[in-house]
This record gives C-alpha cells, sequence and structure tokens, in this order.
C-alpha cells in the first residue's frame, strides 16, 4: 500500500507542475509591456532643411545620448558613430573628444566632424549640477546626410544647432 500512495504522490506532483509549466506558457504568451517611467526620454520630429526632409529624433538614456538625424528617404540612418567627452588628463579644465565609427559607411570625415561638433556644443552647454559633477557627453549619432551638407558649411552649422536644440527641448522637457 505504501507503494500505491507513493505513486499517487507522484502523479499529483507531476499533475501539478503541469499545471505550472501550463501556466507560465500562458503568460508568456500574453504580451507584456514596460512601465513607461522605465522608458528613457525621447522625442522625434520632422523638419524641412534647405527644402530637404530632415527626421531627427532624440533619446537619453542614464549612460549616453542616442541622436539620429536622416535626410534619406523613409528616415533611414547610414552609419552610427560613437563620440565620448572625457576629461584631459593633461589639463583637467579641457575636454578630450574621441569619434569612432560603430556602424556603417567609416572612414567618412565630414560624419566624425558633424559628431564632434554635437557633442562639443552640447558639452559647452552642461548645466551648472552637470558641470559639478563632471558629467561629459557620450553619443550615440546615427546620421544620414544629403550631399548638399557636404558643399554648404552652414547647412552643416545649421543641421547641428537643430540637433542639439531638439536635445535640450527634451532634457528640459524629461527634467533630467
Amino acid at each position: 500500500m505504501s507503494s500505491s500512495t507513493e505513486e499517487n504522490r507522484l502523479a499529483e506532483s507531476l499533475q501539478e507542475k503541469a499545471k505550472l509549466s501550463t501556466k507560465d506558457s500562458l503568460s508568456s504568451t500574453i504580451p507584456r509591456r514596460p512601465h513607461p517611467s522605465s522608458l528613457p526620454p525621447s522625442i522625434t520630429r520632422l523638419y524641412k532643411v534647405d527644402s530637404i526632409p530632415t527626421n531627427i529624433s532624440v533619446q537619453i538614456f542614464s549612460d549616453r545620448i542616442v541622436l539620429n538625424l536622416s535626410q534619406l528617404p523613409g528616415g533611414k540612418v547610414g552609419t552610427f558613430l560613437l563620440c565620448e567627452a572625457t576629461h584631459c588628463e593633461i589639463d583637467p579644465k579641457a575636454i578630450d573628444y574621441n569619434v569612432s565609427t560603430l556602424l556603417g559607411g567609416g572612414g567618412s570625415t565630414l560624419l566624425e566632424v558633424f559628431a564632434r561638433q554635437v557633442c562639443e556644443t552640447i558639452a559647452r552647454n552642461r548645466t551648472p549640477v552637470q558641470i559639478r559633477s563632471g558629467w561629459l557627453p557620450i553619443l550615440v549619432l546615427g546620421v544620414s546626410l544629403d550631399k548638399a551638407v557636404a558643399k554648404d558649411p552652414a547647412l552643416f552649422r545649421e543641421l547641428v544647432h537643430l540637433l542639439v536644440s531638439v536635445y535640450h527641448d527634451l532634457e528640459a522637457s524629461s527634467s533630467i
């Protein structure tokens, strides 16, 4: 009798485990959405710059800023760059910038200069709290510029200003 009691307990235990695994598999098929407070602040805007449709999006994460600027149809991004501002080891008041291509058309000096200009402008306009804490920007920049930008320095500066102003708008609205 003890063996049949043990078999019954084993059978009941297996049935319970089967029910639990069925509940787990059912709950994993239900779509889950993250709580809005866990998402990074983000903004997307569409502009016409020199009659060229220009998509800009910005997301602020705790450790870096992700910026996208595309002048290609559909907002496609051609190159991703990383631009890191760091405190200079020789002169603590100076800032060093390191730009590297993460994905896409590497070796474009124009895109590297663009990324550095955006990073320098953000670093130059830090809040007093950011300055006291030693915060410097780390940017991941997705960019696809129209060919006209390479020929027009004023258009280049306008795009840098526009991207930085969208970042500042988001920063101000999310009180980071």
